[in-house]
């Protein structure tokens, strides 16, 4: 993401101005997924590789596919049409991710991915996200996996924060400090 995130940068801002004018966040979150989706599914990458369409015709067969996922305004139209005249619909993840990061500051939301050694119950869960509400200043949300190699605890993700608890975490600072 880091050379495309200059590309995708001008981009999300752009969306997300009209988003701040209308007020239409999930709107153009919904837009934008369905046009990750469309463009990444394996027949349409076929499509958009092909050299035998232009941009206009190219536009107008991934507006048509969004359309059967997703209610498109004229701006969203425009938006693709835009993106396939620059030759941009490889970017659309990028997009879509910088335009959520831009909408969770303005709504101060943040989704943690907690990591655990085991299934979380809804009492630990209501207490990560109290604790986390108090640290962070935001609405928090919790995607929650498991991982038994962890051996107990769970590691917290938070954007650029990550909180390691696990004790496989725990064992390996200790080795690192036994070694020094």
């Amino acid at each position: 993401m880091v050379i495309t995130a200059g590309i995708a940068r001008p981009y999300s801002r752009a969306i997300f101005g009209i988003a701040l004018e209308s007020g239409e966040f999930q709107q153009w979150s919904d837009m934008l997924q369905a046009l990750e989706m469309v463009t990444i599914n394996a027949q349409m990458v076929t499509v958009i590789d092909s050299p035998k369409l232009d941009s206009d015709e190219l536009a107008q067969i991934v507006v048509e596919a969004c359309a059967t996922v997703v209610s498109l305004t004229e701006q969203s139209k425009n938006l693709i049409k835009i993106l396939t005249n620059f030759d941009r619909l490889s970017v659309i993840n990028d997009i879509r991710s910088l335009y959520e990061d831009l909408r969770a500051e303005k709504e101060k939301t943040i989704t943690v991915k907690v990591t655990s050694a085991s299934d979380l119950t809804d009492s630990q869960q209501e207490n990560i996200i109290k604790a986390l509400i108090l640290k962070l200043d935001r609405k928090v949300t919790l995607e929650c996996k498991t991982d038994e190699t962890l051996l107990g605890g769970a590691i917290l993700r938070a954007g650029d924060l990550v909180i390691d608890g696990s004790v496989t975490g725990k064992l390996k600072k200790l080795a690192s400090q036994l070694s020094c």
